[in-house]
């Protein structure tokens, strides 16, 4: 008696088992038709926006080097042609904010003897010569018709490495986002004409993507910027050319 209860119930057991994977299998089923349905039951369109854009703001890098015996003398140095090159670029009402010191350093500097005419230096012998200190700034000059100006004062006020204008766009995540609203206004009249040749009904966008590196060429265009600059060498053509601005989306909708 207790074999045939045992086996009964293991049978049941069995059955019950069997349901339920079938079950299982219906419901898998379901899910991946459904899957299939809305990935067969859509359309998939692009919209792109293209812009040109006039730099607004130019950025110049330069360094501040002195050396002198001591460190103190080369650090005051620095600090009274740091004062004289803020005097003149607030002259040109470029404000202090668009200053910045990217980086200040205090190195020793050391000559060397050379050991039996070899060019090996002796390290025993290694001279302390003085102290380098150098202040790296980067400015911004956002009235960019006086960039020429702001060049040549910085060339007489005897700084060093000038490096720039880097002409570029001050707020380009604005751009990018206005550029980026009308490529997705493209992709939707695309879509709404699409649907219309198929015969369908546009329903609820399912998925959106876009190109968030998007490409921006410069352009060397006639836009000259003719500057007198006695400190840094005589005229200079200054072209600020323009700033291409690419954005591209991708919308799917799904449709009935």
């Amino acid at each position: 008696m207790e074999k045939d209860k045992l086996f009964k119930s293991l049978s049941m057991l069995a059955i019950l088992a069997s349901v339920l994977a079938i079950f299982a299998c219906i419901s898998l089923y379901k899910g991946w038709d459904a899957i299939n349905n809305t990935a067969s039951n859509s359309i998939t369109v692009s919209g792109e926006n293209k812009v040109m854009v006039s730099p607004d703001i130019a950025t110049i890098t330069f360094a501040i080097e002195e050396t002198k015996s001591t460190s103190k003398e080369a650090q005051a140095l620095v600090s009274a042609k740091m004062d004289k090159v803020k005097k003149a670029l607030n002259d040109l009402k470029i404000d202090s904010k668009d200053i910045k010191t990217d980086s200040y350093s205090v190195s020793p500097k050391y000559t060397y003897q050379y050991c039996n005419g070899n060019y090996i230096p002796c390290t025993n012998k290694e001279k302390l010569e003085g102290y380098v200190v150098v202040q790296n700034i980067t400015v911004k000059v956002r009235d960019i018709d006086n960039t020429g100006k702001a060049l040549d004062a910085l060339g007489l006020a005897g700084v060093n490495n000038i490096s720039g204008p880097n002409f570029t766009v001050d707020n380009m995540d604005k751009i990018r986002a206005d550029s980026r609203g009308k490529a997705i206004e493209d992709a939707k009249a695309k879509a709404k004409v699409l649907a219309d040749q198929l015969g369908v009904d546009l329903e609820d966008i399912i998925s959106y993507s876009d190109d968030n590196n998007s490409m921006i060429d410069i352009y060397r265009v006639a836009l000259p910027m003719e500057a007198k600059t006695d400190g840094i060498g005589g005229e200079v053509s200054l072209p600020r050319g323009q700033n291409e601005v690419n954005v591209k989306v991708t919308l799917t909708y799904r449709i009935k």
